[in-house]
């Protein structure tokens, strides 16, 4: 079976003409990865000693990198677009939690630090022809004047389903839904 597009393309100006195949596919390709070219939300774990919300919001912008789970280097590959909002997470600290929000900023690229032999993330096996790890940018959006804490999440009726809340869960990157983050916002 041949499927054709021409009848379904839109129209547009005053004389009514057909957009271009070329204009549409040229935004369908802007929106690849994206539900029906909807932003997606995420939930994204650091160490505070490691690299923190204020160490973002003195950067402005800075390499979301160090990850060594090939789930989540799928998830930078395949689904994380810029645009799309993060929540930044506190983990292995005295207040765990979420801190404040960020925005993608940048496509998945080749993570450096798996080339550097001193860096503890490095990895022998990886080389620049093939490489095994990914990062992107991140934007720093707001620094919270309280961290919304991981009890406080646990006892929200609406975030029940929140993938850090299961027993076992240790992913850096989790994806959370457009009504879940709504829901931590409101409970800065």
């Amino acid at each position: 079976m041949v499927w054709s597009i021409k009848p379904l393309l839109p129209r547009s100006g005053a004389d009514n003409s057909i957009i271009s195949e070329s204009m549409l596919f040229a935004s369908l390709s802007f929106c690849r990865g994206l539900y029906l070219c909807g932003m997606r939300y995420w939930l994204m774990k650091s160490e505070p000693s490691e690299f923190g919300i204020t160490d973002l919001e003195r950067k402005g912008e800075a390499l979301w990198d160090g990850i060594r789970n090939y789930q989540v280097r799928n998830l930078i590959r395949d689904n994380m677009k810029v645009g799309d909002r993060a929540l930044f997470y506190h983990s292995s600290c005295k207040e765990v939690g979420v801190a404040g929000e960020m925005e993608i900023a940048g496509e998945a690229l080749p993570d450096p630090t798996q080339f550097q032999s001193k860096s503890k993330y490095f990895d022998p096996k990886s080389t620049k022809e093939n490489p095994r790890w990914l990062a992107l940018s991140v934007r720093h959006l707001a620094t919270w004047g309280r961290v919304v804490a991981l009890s406080e999440l646990r006892a929200a009726p609406k975030l029940k389903d929140l993938t850090i809340l299961k027993a076992g869960n240790r992913l850096s990157i989790t994806e959370i839904s457009k009504k879940e983050y709504e829901v931590i916002l409101s409970m800065v």
